[in-house]
């Protein structure tokens, strides 16, 4: 059961560190660092994402949270796709490389021992905003490990993300007092409002034509909202800013809804969240074992598997002092 104020919930982003782990390696190829690796096994690109994937994901394990879930797209179009046919029409297509490697990556998810959550119809976004909203009712401290500026919409004094650093190694904090700092005036509550206006070229929602960041700030701190906003439109100044509004305005409510996470999914409970229990896997040998395998099929693999085993085995070694200590209470 799920003890008030004694929980640490994290949320992984499992496509976004799975992308990181596929560029990661495609920059070491361009700089001769694997490419031998990767001309003497066919599947050396696939193994060497996938070392590059749980790296990262025991990295963020060594905040020895008490529940974990690593959530992926179950693929296929969803909600947003029927509201606007455009959403996300200009993304390219999955590379085969890591197409190819999402079989080994979730595999060595569950070999750790973690739950893997996929929900067809939504996105692996509402997902994570669903459990991780779950999870602060129910009083855990949660943590969204993804580089999604989407998620700053569910930031709380309970719920912080972890970003990787766009350059570089390591991982950045960002809670409200980053937020307040990035977006001066601005509340987190008007962030999915502040989207909408301006768009989201990721995503391909266009928002209002030549609303950027700065415009639809002000606006914000102006009016408050975007409905009224949508009210106002007609006093709203400079005269470029009020003729876009007033041609674009019908528009607006379609794009707040495709940029707003859904934190309700009805088929994720607190029962999920208890089912997310981070602990010792039932067969340590057997996660170990698969690491080795990898490694054994690319270039200097077997020191890349050592570092994570030793890694990892120092995580589940705090995991059973912390079971031992409960058990002893």
């Amino acid at each position: 059961m799920l003890q008030p104020r004694q929980g640490r919930l994290l949320l992984v982003d499992g496509m976004a560190v799975a992308y990181r782990a596929y560029f990661k390696i495609g920059a070491k190829l361009v700089w001769n660092e694997t490419r031998h690796a990767s001309q003497e096994y066919p599947e050396a690109e696939e193994i060497l994402t996938t070392l590059t994937f749980v790296s990262n994901l025991v990295t963020l394990l060594n905040l020895v949270p008490t529940h974990v879930g690593v959530v992926f797209d179950a693929g296929g179009k969803n909600f947003r796709h029927e509201l606007f046919p455009q959403y996300k029409q200009h993304r390219a297509a999955m590379p085969d490389t890591l197409r190819n490697s999402m079989g080994l990556i979730k595999s060595s998810v569950r070999g750790l021992g973690l739950t893997i959550i996929e929900r067809h119809g939504v996105e692996a976004d509402d997902v994570i905003a669903s459990l991780a909203m779950r999870g602060v009712k129910a009083g855990m401290e949660v943590r969204v490990a993804s580089p999604d500026k989407d998620f700053f919409q569910i930031l709380g004094p309970n719920l912080r993300l972890l970003r990787p650093r766009p350059k570089g190694i390591g991982i950045d904090s960002f809670g409200l007092e980053e937020f307040e700092a990035k977006f001066e005036g601005l509340r987190v509550d008007q962030f999915a409002d502040m989207q909408a206006l301006m768009g989201d070229q990721a995503d391909n929602i266009p928002g209002v034509f030549g609303i950027g960041p700065k415009t639809a700030s002000n606006l914000l701190k102006k009016y408050g909202t975007l409905d009224v906003i949508i009210a106002k439109r007609e006093s709203v100044m400079p005269q470029r800013v009020r003729t876009a509004l007033c041609n674009e305005y019908e528009l607006l409510p379609a794009f707040k809804r495709l940029v707003v996470l859904r934190t309700e999914l009805d088929d994720l409970h607190t029962g999920h969240l208890e089912a997310m229990e981070f602990g010792v896997p039932s067969d340590v040998e057997a996660a170990t074992n698969f690491l080795d395998a990898l490694a054994a099929n690319v270039q200097n693999g077997d020191v890349e598997a050592r570092s994570i085993k030793n890694r990892i085995e120092q995580i589940w070694n705090a995991l059973d002092m912390r079971r031992r200590a409960r058990i002893s209470r």
